[in-house]
């Protein structure tokens, strides 16, 4: 038998409805199923965020709200690795290779997220994937305000609108743990070297190219990459290379290790 809405009940759903999932709202209503609350603030024409009410798991909704370090990271490894749904616009999706498991861990554990992380095969390829997909209008809608992340970006991603200078470091950093490459070159004579190399847009590399260059002390050049006629790749090789990663290896964000501790070895091996 239903029981009636009491006045304190009402006044619970009314003032959390649109701010906290819909399974939270249910443990302050002991009584009361998830279905039922949905009805009920569907009856008293309560509106809310639908990324908030309608999913299952729990995340940060304000974590790229304003830059910090770590969610310029996050952005910049989200502007080379991951996609926002251009049907479903409040999706934010990232999918890493199975070796990189633990970085989406991080990434996960950064934005609070309650959900859980996807295995999906490739049959074809025969190879593991990870991913995590996210609901989130205010995520996305941050990410565009503040990063110009939108759907369909590879192309047509333009320059965050950053300005604080360890902000953009920690996005190129991002960015380079996402579609950038740390190797060691082993010359035929000589110590060996560090390169780093990044690929972007050519809108986007320039404008890495316009803060990495005076760290560098270098003046390095950008080529078309010859598969592609939107990809552009920026590379620097022993010292300028060196001098780069040093200085992006101070700067605390979650960093993709297998990717930097090439940095930290190479610096401890000769002591520079």
């Amino acid at each position: 038998m239903k029981t009636k809405w009491t006045k304190e009940e009402m006044q619970i759903l009314t003032t959390n409805y649109g701010k906290i999932l819909s399974k939270e709202i249910q443990k302050l209503l002991p009584t009361r199923s998830v279905v039922a609350i949905s009805i009920k603030a569907k009856e008293l024409g309560l509106k809310g965020d639908p990324s908030i009410t309608r999913r299952i798991y729990g995340v940060n909704d304000n974590y790229f709200n304003a830059p910090s370090n770590e969610n310029c990271y996050w952005a910049g490894f989200i502007a080379a690795d991951g996609n926002i749904h251009s049907k479903k616009k409040r999706l934010l999706r990232l999918k890493l290779q199975e070796k990189d498991k633990n970085h989406l861990e991080k990434y996960i554990k950064c934005l609070n997220f309650s959900g859980h992380i996807s295995t999906i095969k490739n049959n074809n390829t025969n190879k593991t994937y990870f991913e995590v997909d996210i609901f989130s209008e205010k995520i996305v809608d941050d990410l565009k305000k503040h990063f110009n992340i939108v759907p369909k970006k590879t192309e047509i991603l333009k320059v965050p609108n950053l300005v604080k200078e360890a902000h953009i470091m920690s996005y190129i950093i991002g960015y380079i743990d996402g579609d950038g490459c740390i190797s060691y070159e082993i010359p035929k004579h000589g110590n060996d070297r560090l390169r780093l190399h990044i690929i972007a847009n050519n809108n986007i590399l320039e404008w890495i190219k316009l803060h990495l260059d005076p760290v560098s002390h270098s003046n390095s050049v950008i080529r078309r990459i010859k598969k592609s006629k939107h990809s552009y790749e920026y590379s620097l090789g022993s010292e300028p290379a060196l001098n780069v990663l040093k200085l992006l290896n101070t700067i605390d964000v979650p960093k993709m290790e297998r990717k930097w501790i090439k940095v930290t070895k190479f610096i401890e091996a000769y002591n520079v």
